[in-house]
């Protein structure tokens, strides 16, 4: 299974939900022991942690999936099912399983320098966000 962080903000002036991924490891998600330049050249230009909406994610990997399609094929090499569009959507965009932290886990993550806030910090009367969603790994890797 794959993780990443997805945070999910409340807008209240549309009444609507805006989701955010984050990916940490966001680059070598797409890199090949043997590409083309070409794709290597679009590799290298992604970002190495991911922030963005869904949206703007899956326009991404459509066109990345595509160029990784086309530097397979000119080395002659057989792309396999994880390397494809779908299977990379579904990593991000599929169904998922996901773990709100409970006061517990939020405890241990207090050391590392993780804090709720709230919107009051910022003169706000919105909230900021609704959920939060961190993977235990992750934390473990911030601390």
């Amino acid at each position: 299974s794959h993780e990443y962080i997805e945070v999910i903000i409340e807008a209240a002036a549309c009444r609507k939900e805006i989701s955010y991924i984050i990916e940490v490891d966001f680059r070598s998600e797409f890199e090949l022991a043997k590409s083309s330049s070409g794709y290597q050249q679009i590799v290298n230009q992604l970002p190495e942690v991911y922030v963005g909406k869904p949206d703007r994610l899956r326009m991404v990997l459509r066109a990345v999936c595509k160029a990784m399609k086309r530097s397979l094929a000119e080395k002659k090499m057989h792309i396999g099912p994880w390397r494809k569009f779908g299977f990379m959507q579904m990593k991000w965009l599929g169904p998922s399983v996901r773990q709100v932290p409970g006061a517990s886990h939020m405890d241990r993550m207090k050391p590392t320098g993780v804090q709720m806030l709230n919107s009051q910090d910022y003169g706000s009367q919105e909230p900021l966000s609704r959920m939060v969603f961190f993977t235990t790994p992750l934390v473990k890797a911030m601390g």
